[in-house]
């Protein structure tokens, strides 16, 4: 007859689980770890709403930097744990966007930032990285549509010698074609209107006279 033999009871497996403190260094450790990397990629498109205001609006758009030719400072700006900086933007094609947002890619770069001049070039070193650039362009309540159109908007109320020339713009062409205009003041040429005033009746006259006779 065989004897039963006893298995003997296997012991489950066990870990040893980290203590409190350390769970907490390791915590500390990650969040050291994510405010010394990349503040923007933390930060949501959604931010951008802190921006808007009851007479501003601000919409976000991705440009490429090789459009940008120069970005010049305008205030750096800290707001509900946001740090953005606003600039004026002159594109490469001519145009000009006044106000745009632009996030820091670092937390300690807003104080960097705070007492820079206002005007002054804003260096590369405080961009974005990458070939694109995302940035909150500031549009008014008055103006909708894409912010291509904004900029031309701008563009024409800062252009007022020109606006005021379209207005009565037959005219305009009419007298500047006798030469009576300037085109560039879009003033009236008054000396030379007399003087081809007096030249007309002058020749009616004549013509009378010849009639007449």
């Amino acid at each position: 007859m065989v004897e039963r033999i006893n298995k003997p009871e296997t012991q489950p497996p066990y870990r040893v689980l980290p203590t409190k403190e350390t769970k907490d260094g390791q915590s500390q450790k990650q969040d050291e770890d994510q405010e010394d990397g990349s503040f923007q990629s933390s930060v949501a498109s959604s931010d951008w709403e802190k921006f808007q205001g009851s007479t501003m609006t601000v919409r976000a758009v991705k440009v490429s930097k090789q459009r940008i030719k120069l970005l010049l400072f305008k205030r750096a700006i800290l707001k509900s744990g946001v740090c953005v900086v606003e600039v004026e933007v002159l594109w490469k094609d001519g145009r000009r966007t006044p106000s745009a947002l632009i996030m820091l890619p670092k937390r300690e770069d807003f104080m960097k930032l705070k007492s820079f001049t206002k005007g002054k070039m804003f260096p590369e070193i405080f961009w974005p990285q990458g070939s694109e650039m995302q940035m909150g362009i500031i549009e008014s309540g008055s103006i909708t549509g894409s912010w291509n159109v904004k900029e031309k908007a701008s563009n024409q109320t800062s252009d007022q010698p020109e606006k005021g020339f379209k207005k009565n713009n037959f005219f305009l062409k009419f007298f500047g074609a006798l030469g009576l205009v300037d085109k560039e003041k879009s003033k009236i040429k008054w000396f030379s209107l007399t003087m081809y005033v007096l030249g007309l009746f002058v020749i009616f006259m004549i013509v009378y006279y010849i009639i007449k006779i």
